[in-house]
C-alpha cells in the first residue's frame, strides 16, 4: 500500500509541475532554464574545485560560442589546482560535447517542465561525479598503477537482454568482476568488495530505479535492470558527454549526432582513457587488477579502433541477432524512453524509426569496416548469435572460456547451472513490428544486407 502511495505521489508532482510549466509558458516564463550557467552554478561545486576540462591534468578550454564567460571564467579558474597531477593522464576535451549537448537540449522547445528539470539535475550530477572522481585521483595516485588486463567486452548493435544475461553469466565466476549498476552510478570513493551488498550507496540506487519505473512503468517491462546486477558503461561515457541514447530520444539532436559521428580515434582515446580511469577505481579494493572486468555497452561498436588502442590485449565478444527483430525493440524502448521527456503527442513515431534505424545502421557499418580491417583475429574477436546462447548457454561459455583462455571452476559450473535454473529465458513478449515505426522489413534487410552477410545472421 505505502509503494502504491509512493508512486501515486510521484506521478502527481510530475503532472503538477508540467501543469505550472504550461501556465508559466503562457506568460513567457520557461521554468527551469537549461544553460550552462545554470548547471555550473547549481551544481554544488565551489569555485575552489575542479569542473574543468579534464580529471586528470589541464587541458586548454574550446573557445567557442557555447560557453558563456561566467561559464568559461569558473572552468579557467579550476584548472590551476591541477597543477603537478599531470602523471595522472591526460582527459578528453569534454567541454565541446557538454556545450552541444546542453544547446541541443535548450533549444528543444517540445521537452516537459519535468524533462528539463530531470536534464538540469543530470548535468549537475555528471559535474559532480568528475569532480569526486578527480579528488579519488589526487588522493590515491596509485590508483592509475591498477592493472586492467585482457577485459571482456560484450556488445552488440542495440542492448538486449541476450548482452545482459551472458554478462551475468560471466560474473558469476569469482575471477571475473562485472561492475554492478550502483557502482557505475557511484563509483566513489572505491566501493570494496566485502560491502558490495551492503553499501549505502546500493540503497540510494535502488531508489533512483524505482522512481524512474514508478513513473515509467513501461520501462520496466522492458529492461532488467536492478542496482545489485551488473550494468552498461553508459554511465561511465557519460562523465565524458558520449552519449548514444540521446541522438535518438531527443527530437533537437542533429548537431551532437553529426559530432558524435565525427570522432576520430585519437578524440576517443582520450575518451578511453578516461573510461580506463574509472575501472581502476572499481578495482582499488575488489581484486586490484587481477580480476577480468566483464563490460558491456553497444557504444563500444562505435569505436572498437580506440578501444583496442587503449586495451590492446581486451577480448571483444559480439551478439548477434536478426536486425528486423532488433530495430523493432529498440524503436519500442526509445518510445518509451522518449516519453521520459516528451507528452506523448509530441512524440512522432516514423520520426523515432528513422533516427533509430540510422543509429543503428552506422553501428553496422562500423562494425563491418572495422572487423573487416583486422582480419579474423579470433584471440580477440568472439562471434555468437543469440539463437546459440539461447540453445545451449553452457555450451557458448565454454567456447568462450577456451577461446579467451580462461579456466572453468567447478563452483562457476554450479553457479551457472543453478543460475540458469532460476532464470529462465524470457521473451519479454512481442516487440510488435517494425510497420509501427514507419519501417519497413525489405528496405531493413536491405540496409544491414552486409552486417547479416558479413556475420552470417539468419533474418
Amino acid at each position: 500500500m505505502l509503494i502504491k502511495i509512493h508512486r501515486y505521489c510521484r506521478r502527481l508532482h510530475r503532472f503538477l509541475l508540467n501543469l505550472l510549466g504550461f501556465f508559466a509558458s503562457l506568460l513567457g516564463i520557461r521554468m527551469y532554464s537549461i544553460n550552462i550557467d545554470n548547471i555550473v552554478h547549481y551544481s554544488k561545486i565551489s569555485r575552489s574545485e575542479d569542473v574543468g576540462p579534464n580529471i586528470f591534468e589541464p587541458i586548454g578550454i574550446s573557445s567557442n560560442g557555447y560557453i558563456s564567460n561566467k561559464a568559461s571564467n569558473i572552468l579557467k579558474l579550476s584548472s590551476a589546482h591541477l597543477n603537478g597531477q599531470q602523471a595522472l593522464g591526460v582527459a578528453c576535451n569534454w567541454m565541446e560535447p557538454f556545450s552541444i549537448l546542453v544547446n541541443c537540449w535548450a533549444n528543444d522547445t517540445k521537452l516537459t517542465t519535468y524533462a528539463r528539470r530531470l536534464l538540469l539535475d543530470q548535468f549537475k550530477a555528471v559535474l559532480r561525479d568528475r569532480e569526486a572522481i578527480r579528488q579519488t585521483l589526487v588522493r590515491h595516485p596509485g590508483i592509475i598503477m591498477i592493472p586492467v588486463q585482457r577485459p571482456i567486452f560484450i556488445v552488440g548493435l542495440h542492448p538486449n537482454a541476450w548482452i545482459s544475461r551472458l554478462q551475468n553469466l560471466l560474473a558469476l565466476d569469482s575471477s571475473n568482476k562485472a561492475p554492478l549498476l550502483w557502482e557505475l552510478l557511484h563509483p566513489t570513493p572505491p566501493p570494496r568488495e566485502d560491502k558490495l551488498y551492503t553499501d549505502p550507496r546500493l540503497h540510494q540506487a535502488r531508489q533512483e530505479i524505482t522512481a524512474m519505473y514508478d513513473l515509467h512503468p513501461e520501462l520496466q517491462a522492458q529492461h532488467t535492470s536492478a542496482a545489485s546486477l551488473p550494468g552498461q558503461c553508459f554511465h561511465i561515457f557519460k562523465r565524458s558527454f558520449i552519449d548514444r541514447c540521446s541522438p535518438v530520444i531527443g527530437q533537437n539532436m542533429e548537431e551532437y549526432r553529426q559530432w558524435l559521428k565525427g570522432r576520430s580515434v585519437t578524440d576517443m582515446v582520450y575518451v578511453y582513457r578516461e573510461y580506463r580511469r574509472q575501472l581502476q577505481i572499481l578495482a582499488c579494493h575488489q581484486g586490484f587488477g587481477w580480476k577480468t572486468f566483464i563490460l558491456q555497452d553497444a557504444t563500444h561498436v562505435l569505436f572498437l579502433d580506440s578501444l583496442l588502442e587503449v586495451f590492446p590485449n581486451a577480448r571483444v565478444i559480439t551478439i548477434h541477432q536478426n536486425p528486423v527483430e532488433l530495430l523493432a525493440m529498440s524503436c519500442r524502448e526509445a518510445y518509451s524512453l522518449s516519453q521520459i521527456y516528451y507528452n506523448r503527442k509530441d512524440i512522432d513515431k516514423k520520426c523515432l524509426g528513422l533516427r533509430v534505424t540510422e543509429n543503428m545502421s552506422l553501428m553496422a557499418e562500423r562494425l563491418v569496416q572495422f572487423r573487416r580491417g583486422q582480419g579474423s583475429k579470433p584471440e580477440t574477436f568472439l562471434d555468437i548469435s543469440c539463437q546459440d546462447l539461447a540453445k545451449c548457454p553452457v555450451t557458448a561459455l565454454g567456447h568462450i572460456y577456451q577461446t579467451c583462455g580462461l579456466v572453468v571452476s567447478n563452483d562457476m559450473i554450479s553457479k551457472v547451472q543453478t543460475y540458469l535454473s532460476d532464470n529462465p529465458i524470457s521473451q519479454n513478449g512481442n516487440q510488435g513490428s517494425v510497420s509501427e515505426w514507419g519501417l519497413d522489413q525489405a528496405d531493413i534487410r536491405t540496409i544491414f544486407r552486409d552486417y547479416t552477410s558479413y556475420f552470417k545472421v539468419k533474418v
